[in-house]
């Protein structure tokens, strides 16, 4: 896991109620609501249409620092609502980050750290050199597989942190970055 660079970057931000701390939410998806709300105001220009749509692409992949300012930036303008917490209207506290993945204790000690998997797609990449030769090395080609996850999930609005058990199925479908003739190509290839 920390080789894959899932311990440092599977992770979520977080916001939570300054004055009631057990109500916390994912700071990208209040951002986002916020910006849809003001891209449905009609008389909003075209100037800061573009800027709510860019904000809006990129709001799940701001960092720590560029969330926060964003949540500043558009809490302090009060054109349809502020960035406040949802349920009490309090001021939120600075972005956080929140590891997604279960830990869990590992040997007789549990001084060892491991984790849950977080997704089943790892198996599909550490297997490539596998489903290709069973392939006979040639593309396109794809791997389906079906399997358990796990998660802390940040409920979006309820304010809860769910702890989940997903049951993921996963198609990854490999093509020839240089090779893309292939029958039926066209009709998937903008999906």
């Amino acid at each position: 896991m920390v080789g894959a660079g899932h311990v440092e970057r599977f992770n979520d931000f977080m916001v939570k109620d300054t004055l009631q701390e057990d109500k916390f939410f994912r700071a990208d998806k209040l951002l986002e609501e916020e910006l849809e709300n003001r891209l449905k105001v009609p008389t909003i220009t075209e100037e800061e249409r573009t800027k709510y749509t860019k904000d809006l692409t990129a709001a799940d992949s701001f960092s720590r620092e560029e969330l926060g300012a964003k949540i500043k930036e558009y809490g302090r303008v009060r054109l349809v609502a502020s960035i406040k917490a949802p349920e009490t209207g309090n001021e939120l506290t600075d972005p956080y980050e929140f590891n997604l993945m279960f830990p869990t204790p590992i040997g007789p000690s549990g001084l060892l750290q491991g984790y849950l998997r977080p997704e089943t797609a790892q198996g599909i990449f550490l297997n490539y050199k596998f489903a290709a030769e069973q392939n006979s090395d040639k593309m396109p080609f794809g791997v389906a597989q079906i399997g358990k996850s796990y998660r802390n999930e940040i409920a979006p609005r309820g304010g809860l942190v769910r702890q989940r058990e997903f049951t993921q199925a996963e198609i990854e479908f490999f093509v020839h970055y240089k090779n893309k003739n292939f029958d039926k190509f066209k009709s998937v290839y903008d999906l």
